[in-house]
């Protein structure tokens, strides 16, 4: 589970740390342009590299410097706890004077404060399973650690760990209308942000843990949107979703509500991270949309209560009745005075109702995150 995300000189964040500690269930409120979309972002750079983007301008870019000016290196460093043993993986991207593309200035990964990987621009060092180190170059514009060869025997595991962590994380911005009869620009294995390749990701799950299907089941049925549901099955990529009343009928999953697909969606979230030997770090931003007021409430209980007995869920909202199913101390408050400025340390609503010395339940803070103060 994440422990701790550090950024700097990122949109709007700088030197922004968050020390997540033992949370598996977070809710992060905030007004529009508090950081709360770029937060997922950052998530989203650090999936992708641990799925093997190495090409930092795939993933960065000089707009994505405070203000769009790399005066500054760009740090990002997540730090993780897998087992026994605690993951820091950071790097720092610079743009020197005469250079067009960003160049990667240090990157390092430590396994329980041992330095594993780190790197100097183009320099590299290794150490591997022996204790022995490799040094070698890599190219300034690409990230190393997606390109690391693993041999059991002769690079150290901790590559292997992080970058499975890493790839697994399910970052989720979900456009409804973009889930079904899309052509996937991913592979099957990582599901989107937009979730474009939605139906390719749950068939790919289904074939590799069959247990998804009676687990996505049992949850459906029992939603009251969905009554009617009798199962669903694929069809090659794509997913029949049959419905029983008097008669059945099987229709496309792209033929669902925008709503519907929403409630396929966190049933299929809350099955994998079931039914995965590890399970999974999941940043869904806003997944209060699309839903009717009456389902939100039933939704957030759900996820919530799945990822409090393993794996880590981390949702933002605008929506009381969300927010709602989170105790204060779960509760994240996202703050920024103007586009001037930088996003603020982030504080639970406990502690700012605390500092506030506000009494009363968390609606008197206005919890779509627009508390003044």
């Amino acid at each position: 589970m994440l422990t701790r995300i550090y950024i700097h000189n990122y949109k709007c964040f700088q030197n922004f740390e968050f020390d997540f500690g033992k949370i598996h269930e977070a809710a992060i409120i905030g007004q529009n342009g508090s950081g709360k979309t770029t937060l997922s972002c950052v998530f989203d750079v650090l999936r992708r590299i641990g799925s093997g983007t190495a090409i930092v301008e795939e993933l960065i870019g000089v707009r994505d410097f405070w203000h769009a000016s790399p005066r500054e290196m760009l740090r990002i460093e997540a730090s993780f706890q897998i087992g026994a043993m605690c993951y820091t993986y950071g790097f720092a991207l610079e743009l020197p004077d005469g250079f067009r593309k960003l160049r990667v200035a240090e990157e390092t990964l430590a396994a329980n404060g041992e330095k594993i990987l780190s790197r100097d621009r183009a320099q590299v060092n290794l150490v591997n399973r022996s204790g022995s180190q490799s040094h070698f170059t890599n190219d300034w514009h690409e990230f190393v650690l997606p390109r690391i060869f693993i041999q059991d025997g002769a690079t150290t595991n901790a590559v292997k760990e992080v970058r499975s962590f890493l790839s697994d994380i399910l970052v989720l911005r979900p456009i409804p209308d973009d889930m079904g009869d899309s052509m996937a620009v991913d592979e099957a294995h990582n599901l989107q942000p937009r979730c474009a390749n939605f139906e390719d990701w749950l068939c790919c799950q289904y074939a590799e843990l069959p247990d998804v299907y009676d687990n996505m089941k049992t949850w459906l049925k029992e939603s009251r949107p969905l009554q009617d549901f009798a199962g669903f099955k694929a069809n090659g990529s794509r997913l029949l979703i049959r419905f029983k009343a008097k008669e059945s009928i099987d229709i496309p999953f792209s033929w669902l509500s925008s709503g519907e697909k929403i409630f396929f969606l966190a049933a299929a979230v809350m099955a994998v991270n079931d039914c995965r030997d590890r399970p999974i770090l999941c940043f869904w931003d806003e997944p209060d949309n699309y839903l009717s007021l009456s389902e939100i409430g039933r939704v957030m209980a759900s996820l919530r209560h799945c990822f409090a007995a393993r794996g880590q869920l981390i949702i933002t909202s605008h929506s009381d009745e969300a927010i709602s199913k989170f105790t204060d101390e779960n509760v994240f408050h996202l703050m920024r005075n103007s586009h001037l400025e930088p996003t603020l340390p982030m504080q639970s609503v406990a502690q700012r109702k605390k500092d506030m010395e506000l009494e009363g339940e968390k609606e008197t803070l206005l919890l779509t995150g627009d508390l003044e103060g």
